[in-house]
């Protein structure tokens, strides 16, 4: 279990960047050593597995699901390995917003292309050592997107380029979306 510590932030001006992100330089030191520790954690029991494949869900909407995956991305590619992150809360994708980039391109797009050129879809973020796959695009019915064979190979193929594959789902309680994604990952962090 990890516990993260609540975080104010002061108000001082308008544009004062209040991310509870890695890249956020006012994040206090205690959130920031929660999150290494969760990383390590998160390497460990992957590597028992063997595995590469995260996915983090949550219950509800709210509850810090993105804030962790984002994070932990941002955390596993500053320690020098090729991550991925994919939005695949296609419902209400905010994997981009909080990594302050613009996405371009999502897991619908994937499931439209060639498996084998879809990786022209990611984002790369260099700063960061980190890939996105996610827009701001939202979507009504992901599911017949999520089961689609071109994900799954995608997915796979993912796999054998990266260090790790972190999905960002969406709450498992109210959509079927979490437990359609929960099939490509390796490991689930509730």
């Amino acid at each position: 279990m990890a516990f993260f510590p609540h975080v104010r932030f002061k108000a001082r001006k308008e544009n004062d960047d209040t991310r509870l992100s890695l890249m956020n330089e006012k994040l206090p030191f205690g959130y920031k050593e929660s999150m290494r520790s969760l990383e390590k954690r998160i390497i460990k029991s992957l590597a028992r597995t063997k595995g590469k494949v995260l996915m983090v869900a949550s219950s509800q909407a709210g509850e810090g699901k993105s804030t962790v995956a984002v994070n932990l991305a941002l955390a596993l590619g500053r320690a020098g390995n090729r991550v991925l992150l994919i939005d695949g809360d296609l419902r209400k994708p905010t994997d981009a917003a909080l990594l302050g980039v613009r996405g371009k391109y999502g897991l619908k797009d994937v499931a439209g292309a060639d498996p084998r050129t879809a990786e022209t879809f990611l984002k790369d973020i260099p700063q960061e050592g980190i890939w996105l796959l996610g827009n701001s695009k939202s979507l009504k019915q992901p599911a017949h997107v999520l089961s689609s064979r071109k994900v799954k190979l995608f997915i796979s193929e993912m796999r054998r380029k990266m260090d790790y594959v972190i999905i960002d789902s969406p709450p498992c309680t109210m959509f079927q979306d979490a437990g359609i994604l929960a099939e490509y990952a390796d490991g689930i962090l509730y």
